[in-house]
């Protein structure tokens, strides 16, 4: 079997194509590299630091918006002509002014929301392709497509990063060039650049052909056999160990037990997603039964919601999180419906 590596007009192309669909996105890329360069070059200047801080957190923020943004442009016709990603970047810039002077020097609950907006748009991105379409099929295609990708763009970005540093590395100790903060701004680069270019180049552009792609990588297969699903075991061993302790010693628990459900929601909800396509072929009966208990026994994550947030003094962040997180685990468990992009 013959085999051959990517050319170089190849990789060009490909940059190109990613630039050409999600500029915004690249864009945002570029500042937010640009941003956190400055940062680690900037001293004694706290109006600049807080300005590229504030920066780099809408550029992280703006990378999913535009990416959704684009998304429902190419999948409903009657956005198509119209350039709205100009919404999203008056979003972006509205969010930016909200935000305070210096956010180093407030509270943690700055970043927590702001890491909580990531997620959330994060979410939004996963369904852009499928607001207002109903196959299921391709719903888990174009997401297994976005993972694998994902995952394949953050190793070759460690790889070359890592070499690359290395690199730089040995040429430093062999010619003396006392090198320093380059390292981190070689690092930024990767990240900020390298990873969302290569990432971009691989989203899905034919939707109509995942709605009939069945094969099923079996990569993926493993992965989630014996990585996630004894994540979900020890997890819901945990929340029950935890839950029998509560009712012997008769004591409320403390704010960790928050970590636990909310690892053990989004692993076992990442485990049925994964495993959706699975369900439906006979000789998959461990599917089945996974993702049957995996929706018919979330009450391990009931129980440690419930006693977590039932006295009045513990409405915290994590509680809150906890109970919003909990709530639409809840709603998909109970959901008689197969499909389960709803």
């Amino acid at each position: 079997m013959k085999f051959s590596l990517p050319s170089f007009a190849l990789w060009r192309s490909g940059a190109l194509a990613a630039f050409t669909r999600f500029p915004w996105n690249i864009l945002c890329g570029a500042i937010g590299a640009a941003c956190l360069i400055t940062l680690i070059h900037t001293e004694h200047n706290e109006w600049l630091e807080g300005q590229c801080v504030r920066l780099a957190m809408a550029a992280a923020i703006g990378m999913p918006l535009f990416f959704s943004v684009r998304i429902v442009r190419e999948r409903i016709p009657k956005f198509t002509p119209w350039p709205i990603e100009i919404v999203g970047l008056f979003v972006l810039a509205g969010w930016f002014f909200a935000q305070p002077a210096s956010p180093l020097r407030l509270p943690g609950i700055i970043w927590i929301q702001w890491l909580l907006l990531l997620a959330a748009l994060h979410c939004v991105a996963a369904v852009s392709a499928h607001f207002s379409r109903t196959e299921s099929l391709s719903f888990w295609q174009f997401n297994r497509r976005l993972f694998v990708r994902f995952c394949l763009a953050t190793l070759y970005t460690v790889v070359l990063t890592g070499g690359l540093e290395l690199a730089m590395l040995s040429a430093d100790k062999l010619f003396q060039l006392k090198l320093g903060k380059e390292y981190g701004d070689l690092f930024f680069l990767m990240v900020g650049l390298f990873h969302p270019t290569f990432f971009l180049t691989g989203v899905p552009r034919d939707f109509a052909a995942l709605d009939v792609e069945s094969d099923y990588p079996r990569g993926l297969k493993a992965f989630t056999q014996f990585a996630l699903a004894p994540l979900v075991a020890v997890y819901t061993a945990i929340l029950y160990a935890y839950a029998i302790k509560i009712i012997i010693i008769r004591s409320w628990p403390h704010g960790w037990v928050a970590l636990p459900v909310l690892l053990l929601s989004g692993i076992g909800i990442l485990a049925f997603l994964l495993l959706s396509p699975l369900r439906s072929r006979p000789e998959e009966k461990w599917a089945r039964w996974f993702t049957y208990r995996n929706r018919g026994g979330t009450l391990d994550i009931c129980v440690g919601d419930c006693v977590y947030s039932a006295p009045t003094s513990r409405y915290s962040v994590d509680s809150i999180k906890s109970r919003d997180h909990c709530g639409v685990v809840r709603f998909w468990a109970v959901e008689r419906r197969r499909d389960f992009k709803n």
